[in-house]
């Protein structure tokens, strides 16, 4: 002979533990939100230093835990270094005497 249970089954807990870090950073690296984790970014100072980060997450991070929003992105993708020429080259421009009709000339 079986008995129905009137009770309610107990109730096991199904929510992952909530983490506790000892810096307030820390969240921001850990829970980045979905938008944010964009692949690598170039990331800028003031005084023109770039750096890749690994994503929008790790840029926001090294600004809190240096206290001050020291970098800020550039673009999306990682930094490039962008060569100076050796040569500059001078591209002469004539029939530009059209553009004389514009100017008003004055004798003095």
């Amino acid at each position: 002979m079986t008995t129905m249970r009137l009770t309610p089954p107990p109730i096991i807990r199904t929510t992952p533990r909530r983490l506790h870090f000892k810096e307030p950073c820390d969240y921001m690296a850990h829970h980045c939100f979905k938008a944010y984790i964009t692949g690598a970014v170039c990331g800028r100072t003031l005084y023109f230093h770039y750096y890749t980060f690994k994503n929008y997450c790790m840029l926001e991070y090294v600004n809190c835990m240096e206290r001050y929003r020291v970098w800020q992105l550039l673009h999306m993708g990682p930094c490039y270094e962008v060569k100076e020429h050796e040569e500059y080259l001078r591209y002469p421009y004539d029939d530009d005497y059209f553009l004389d009709q514009y100017y008003v000339i004055e004798d003095h």
